[in-house]
Order: structure tokens, then C-alpha cells, then sequence
């Protein structure tokens, strides 16, 4: 009796875990301050890394919009990464991916 007494207790606990989890909103967005010293493009450095910004928003740039890899390791990764769903139609005149050649659809 003891294993189904013990499953049933483990499964309340995870219950009661994804639950009190759930209420808590999470983002990864980074508020800042565009043009202050110190809570704007320094902050966003500071959080994420170098290459990052304070938008006009108010909120930190993605320094891995170029490819996380390609970022990281510059000389290894020189290939943009493919453009996908999330990117806007000025991304590719950015220079932060390229058109997919293959014309595969996303999963």
C-alpha cells in the first residue's frame, strides 16, 4: 500500500506546485530609460550583453536577433540564421537573417 499512497501524495504535491507556479506572470523583457546613462543602453549591456540597446519603446533590444551562435562565435557561425514567422518584413534589410531558399514551412 505503501507505492499508491506515495503516488498519490507526489501527484497532489506536483499538483499543488503547477498551480501556485501558474499565478506568476514571467517575461524576459528588460524595462529601461532611452538616453539615461544609466538605466538605458548600459543597463541593457549589463543585463543581456554587448550589442544590446534601449529601444525608444523602453524595453532592451535582443542582441541574438543576428543567431545566437553567430553572436557568440563570431568566426565559427557566419551564415545568418533562416528568417522565420516572428521576424517583420524590414528584418531581412536589416541584416539579422535571409530568406530561406528551400521554402520549408515552419513546425
Amino acid at each position: 500500500m505503501t507505492k499508491p499512497r506515495s503516488f498519490v501524495m507526489s501527484f497532489i504535491v506536483l499538483c499543488f506546485i503547477i498551480l501556485f507556479n501558474s499565478e506568476k506572470k514571467t517575461s524576459a523583457l528588460i524595462i529601461c530609460n532611452p538616453n539615461d546613462p544609466e538605466l538605458g543602453d548600459s543597463l541593457c549591456v549589463d543585463k543581456y550583453r554587448q550589442g544590446s540597446f534601449c529601444t525608444r519603446e523602453g524595453v532592451c533590444s535582443n542582441p541574438f536577433r543576428t543567431g545566437c551562435l553567430r553572436n557568440v562565435l563570431p568566426n565559427k557561425f557566419t551564415k545568418l540564421r533562416a528568417c522565420n514567422s516572428y521576424d517583420d518584413a524590414d528584418t531581412v534589410e536589416r541584416g539579422e537573417c535571409a530568406v530561406n531558399p528551400f521554402g520549408y514551412e515552419e513546425v
